[in-house]
């Protein structure tokens, strides 16, 4: 019985998430933050309202080593954190919001602020130069979403094509989007897929919206832009697993034929694959 009820609790709760939905100000706050591709002007300039929301697996992506340090690092300054590195200190000194405690042991971090390190983490042990490769375009081709089960409509989807083509859908369960998709190719190197995106297609800001219920706010009218442009984000991938490797990590908790789905990580995601023919579901 229990094992039944886990597809019902995935549809049940992306059915009740327009009831807690925020004002519409804020949904397009939280919109503009998603389709935000590149945030390394806003890192040098100590911009905190970066972190106000999740960061994008593209906008982390693009980032190197370095800067990834500092983003980390801005979540314990903005707390008044006393750094021992000096360069460390030396840079959020020059920030009128910073300012040192004398307890740096007694800051509390929220569990939004932790998940934020460790995303951000997990992307400065990107490793381009190892020798093994985790991924391949045999083992990627498909569809992979990020919902175990569909519900409402489609969470985050890549499609990844043989020759070296990827398309990646922005989940369809979202409020005033700002962003549809992003288009390139790809290679692999060391435990990294690396992504060039060539074309992101999104919603021109400025349309009338309307409350539609089961999605909260949506779009009444709104007009598609395709911007061409020419981005690198790296990602961390890992090789194809099982559903319960990356759920549970225990065989069994899942119906059988979701606890042998095909899984990949692909920038501290988990994907589900849908299908191996990347046409499938348009």
């Amino acid at each position: 019985m229990k094992n039944r009820l886990i597809p019902a609790l995935f549809f049940f709760t992306a059915a009740l998430s327009p009831l807690f939905s925020d004002p519409p100000e804020e949904q397009l706050t939280r919109s503009r933050a998603e389709a935000r591709l590149d945030i390394s002007d806003a890192i040098p300039a100590g911009d905190l309202t970066i972190l106000d929301y999740p960061l994008s697996i593209f906008a982390l992506g693009s980032l190197n080593n370095s800067e990834l340090r500092i983003l980390r690092n801005m979540i314990y300054a903005r707390h008044g954190y006393t750094f021992s590195s000096s360069d460390l200190a030396d840079f959020f000194s020059s920030f009128e919001w910073y300012t040192p405690t004398e307890n740096s042991d007694g800051i509390t971090l929220s569990s939004f602020e932790k998940s934020q390190i460790e995303q951000i983490s997990s992307f400065e042990r990107r490793n381009p130069g190892m020798e093994e490769q985790t991924g391949s375009v045999e083992a990627l081709t498909g569809v992979w979403n990020e919902s175990l089960v569909m519900a409402a409509g489609f969470a985050d989807t890549f499609r990844f094509y043989p020759d070296g083509r990827f398309i990646f859908h922005y989940s369809q369960m979202r409020e005033l989007p700002l962003i549809l998709r992003l288009e390139g190719e790809y290679t692999f190197q060391g435990n990294t897929v690396k992504l060039t995106i060539l074309r992101a297609v999104r919603y021109r800001e400025g349309g009338k919206y309307e409350s539609s219920g089961a999605f909260g706010y949506q779009w009444e009218s709104s007009e598609e832009v395709t911007e061409e442009c020419r981005k690198e984000v790296v990602l961390r991938v890992s090789p194809v697993l099982k559903a319960w490797e990356v759920i549970s990590g225990v065989p069994g908790q899942l119906p059988d034929e979701l606890d042998h789905k095909q899984a990949v990580n692909i920038g501290g995601k988990s994907f589900f694959r849908y299908s191996g023919n990347p046409d499938d579901y348009n």
